[in-house]
């Protein structure tokens, strides 16, 4: 038999298939024969199943990094279970927050300064005249001052808590804020004593104001310095008649002043500070 000599298939094949097929399927007495093909196709999902089960995994450990070198989780344990990983040391010297410690000779400068918020503000506080009108008139009356020299210092703070709260602000300074405290405090010995405890008692009095309230100190100073003769006596006059009154009643009228109107939020906190102390 060779392929060439093959006559050519019936063009009734497929559909005399088709019909033998179709006649034993509704032959009597015959069954379709499903339930071996049902018992293996039962049999491959059970042993499936069970092999799913028998070889089951736990979960795989998070990658170990440099920077968290952890153990590998043994097998049949759960994360949870595991202590935590060993905290590992920076360095070996001590950590220091605030700027370096300071020397001995450091620590004795720092003591004999005035205090630092103080010095920080004397420049504000000599431009507030016109809400400290007593003031004024007391230098006006004492006459000229003949020039300072080096005044005594303030008396330093007391207290072991206040000490070591100067020196912590002190480290967290620049270099080059260190050195423009140290000339505050030598510009200040050098003004009139009777000048000098004029400023002293300004601070007392505002020393306790707000964060929010002593930064609008140095923005009040800034615009009354700003003021012509003629406005700056105005608002002179404004701050008598206001500190007159009632203390109730002061706010509300520093904020009808002309003034007053002028004043952003921390101005205003300043002022009103300043006001309701006296």
């Amino acid at each position: 038999f060779t392929p060439e000599s093959a006559p050519e298939p019936s063009t009734e094949l497929d559909s005399r298939i088709l019909a033998e097929l179709q006649g034993r399927a509704l032959r009597p007495g015959r069954r379709p024969r499903m339930a071996p093909v049902l018992g293996v196709l039962f049999g491959a999902v059970l042993a499936a199943l069970s092999w799913r089960v028998l070889h089951r995994q736990t979960p795989a450990a998070p990658a170990v990094t440099a920077s968290n070198p952890a153990a590998p989780i043994p097998r049949g344990v759960s994360p949870e279970d595991q202590p935590p990983p060993a905290i590992l040391a920076v360095g070996a010297g001590p950590v220091v927050l605030d700027g370096t410690p300071l020397s001995e000779a450091e620590r004795q400068r720092v003591v004999v300064l005035y205090d630092l918020n103080f010095l920080m503000h004397v420049d504000a506080l000599a431009e507030l005249d016109p809400f400290f009108e007593t003031d004024v008139v007391a230098l006006q009356a004492a006459g000229p001052s003949s020039p300072a020299t080096i005044s005594p210092p303030a008396a330093p703070p007391e207290s072991s808590e206040a000490l070591s709260d100067r020196f912590l602000a002190w480290r967290r300074l620049s270099r080059t804020e260190r050195n423009r405290i140290e000339a505050l405090d030598h510009e200040f010995r050098l003004r009139p004593p009777d000048q000098s405890q004029i400023l002293l008692r300004r601070w007392e009095q505002v020393s306790g104001l707000t964060p929010e309230a002593r930064t609008g100190l140095r923005r009040l100073a800034a615009r009354i310095s700003a003021l012509d003769p003629r406005d700056r006596d105005r608002v002179k006059t404004e701050m008598r008649t206001i500190a007159a009154a009632a203390k109730g009643d002061r706010a509300r009228l520093l904020r009808m002043a002309s003034f007053g109107r002028t004043l952003t939020g921390q101005e205003a906190a300043a002022a009103e500070g300043i006001l309701l102390g006296r």
